[in-house]
């Protein structure tokens, strides 16, 4: 991974830590990529929220799309670590 991933991913790690959530999973899928969100679909009575950097990382529509509606029929949030105002 680059610098720039390291430092993003620790940062999210810090956060979770100062939250005191428990990380059940991380899920990385490469740009155009949509297996890590299948994944993501299957576990989703084992998850309260989703951490995801940021929204417009997910290109591609649909994913955004399917994403937001498996969390509300599940009724999972979903926060976007680049917006968190208590970071």
């Amino acid at each position: 991974m680059s610098e720039e991933m390291d430092y993003k991913l620790e940062e999210m790690r810090a956060y979770i830590k100062k939250k005191k959530w428990s990380l059940v999973e991380a899920i990385f899928d490469y740009i155009g990529s949509c297996e890590g969100l299948f994944n993501l679909s299957e576990n989703l009575k084992t998850i309260d929220i989703i951490l995801i950097y940021d929204r417009s990382n997910i290109s591609d529509e649909f994913n955004l799309e399917f994403l937001y509606q498996i969390a509300l029929s599940e009724n999972v949030e979903i926060k976007e670590f680049r917006l968190c105002n208590d970071i």
